[in-house]
């Protein structure tokens, strides 16, 4: 159960041979409220419609049962609001935000200012509209933010295969480029220069015939692990942070959570990164592994951690170039190629990162291009900062409209309304609820009164 929605397919079996109980099973028009979840999410209703048989009701779920005197999608916008929500988390217990719950007991004594029937399916009738409208913007907010998503993509895809910018004249050809970078890689005295399968350039999108394609370890000065020693995450003065796999998020270094070493252990001298350093990232979950990223010296003096990989570049071989190529579908193509499964965790080992093919553009072609796509990636955001806040302002619009139905000054009352009455939510059997009763959970109704004045008594808005 998430906000507004059910989803019949998220169930688990009971095990063959144990004894139903009949009265849990759930039916169209059922209410559910999640009655143990994260604190976003504890509390949160839905109305269950056409559904499947045989589906029980768990143990993290409570079940309302209107009468007749209480309109259900009323009920289920009411839970909603932004009042039954604050009701909600003041009562709900657990420590942790990652699991909160909420008693049948402390449910039921949420207030509730019951309006005649007549006017709670007026109140429906006008939230559907406005909040339909509501859901069908923030909708497209989210189409547009995945259509810059699938731009951008494209703009990188186009980028690596040389049909981003038209080709300038050439200040260098790719052969004195690869020849450049062949006698730096020999003065270091370090990396072994390594070929990728012919079968597998296939896969890749062709490049201009002036371009060269290359693996990686043809183009590093060196590649090496991190270090694998305890890090510790309070820093004591002139500790050095350790980046980890998790400081690497959407193509850049994010120093969040870091952790540190002190500044004369081994490790730190040996392993120090320097600007234009290409982290990658050999060991995390399927869909992280192979995540790359450029470290800059201006964020601070750092080392990093033993599920990444340091690719130390050539000069004339543009780090960020390398890093746009390993972040492309192409490249993510590539990872998922060479990946090997370990106990839930994926793999990427220092040969098959040194056999990724790169594709090898002149070194001005390679800064034209960059700058192409840092403009492309500037549009891309600010279409995507400003649906989020779009977003944002949906979701204050949306607890307002609920705020002000039940505050009743959505609607007005007319003169054929009943009064509401007590008794409006039932129990599993149909039996009308009373304060002792336990039995199910259940809401508090409103008394005599109408609606406006129980609002401005059991209510705060």
């Amino acid at each position: 159960m998430t906000w507004g929605r059910f989803d019949e397919n998220e169930n688990k079996a009971v095990p063959e041979g144990r004894e139903i109980n009949p009265a849990y099973e759930i039916k169209a028009g059922d209410i559910l409220v999640s009655r143990a979840n994260t604190q976003a999410y504890v509390g949160a209703p839905v109305l269950v419609g056409k559904t499947r048989e045989r589906l029980l009701l768990s143990d993290k779920s409570l079940r309302l049962v209107p009468s007749s005197a209480v309109d259900r999608r009323w009920l289920l916008y009411f839970l909603s609001s932004p009042a039954a929500r604050r009701f909600i988390s003041k009562a709900a217990t657990g420590t942790k935000d990652s699991m909160r719950n909420i008693s049948q007991k402390e449910l039921l004594k949420m207030p509730l200012a019951l309006p005649p029937i007549g006017e709670q399916r007026r109140i429906v009738e006008v939230l559907d509209g406005h909040l339909s409208r509501i859901d069908s913007a923030v909708q497209t907010l989210k189409n547009s933010r995945i259509r810059a998503a699938n731009l951008r993509r494209a703009a990188e895809q186009l980028a690596i295969s040389g049909r981003l910018v038209e080709s300038g004249p050439l200040d260098q050809s790719v052969s004195e480029l690869i020849e450049g970078v062949r006698r730096a890689i020999q003065r270091s005295g370090t990396a072994k220069q390594k070929k990728f399968s012919a079968t597998l350039s296939e896969e890749f999108s062709s490049i201009p015939a002036h371009w060269e394609r290359l693996p990686l370890g043809a183009l590093c000065l060196g590649i090496e692990y991190g270090s694998s020693a305890k890090a510790h995450s309070v820093p004591a003065a002139g500790d050095v942070p350790v980046l980890r796999m998790g400081n690497i998020q959407d193509g850049v270094i994010v120093l969040d959570s870091l952790k540190y070493l002190p500044r004369d252990h081994e490790d730190v001298k040996k392993l120090q990164l320097s600007d234009g350093d290409l982290l990658f990232n050999r060991t995390n979950s399927a869909e992280l592994v192979g995540k790359s990223a450029v470290y800059r010296a201006d964020l601070s003096a750092a080392t990093f951690a033993s599920y990444l990989i340091r690719c130390r570049l050539a000069p004339g071989i543009e780090p960020d170039w390398v890093n746009l190529c390993v972040n492309s579908m192409e490249g993510r193509r590539y990872i998922n190629s060479v990946v090997t499964q370990q106990v839930g965790q994926a793999n990427v080992n220092g040969t098959k990162l040194g056999a990724f093919p790169i594709p090898v553009p002149p070194h001005g072609e390679q800064l034209r291009i960059l700058a192409s796509i840092r403009d492309w990636k500037d549009t891309f955001q600010r279409s995507v900062v400003a649906a989020d806040r779009a977003l944002q302002r949906a979701g204050h619009l949306r607890k307002a409209l609920l705020a002000h139905a039940f505050a009743g000054g959505l609607t007005s009352r007319e003169p054929a309304d009943r009064i509401a009455t007590e008794g409006a939510v039932r129990d599993c059997t149909g039996n009308p609820l009373d304060a002792k009763s336990r039995k199910c959970p259940s809401v508090a109704t409103g008394g005599p009164m109408g609606f406006r004045d129980t609002v401005q008594q059991e209510f705060d808005f």
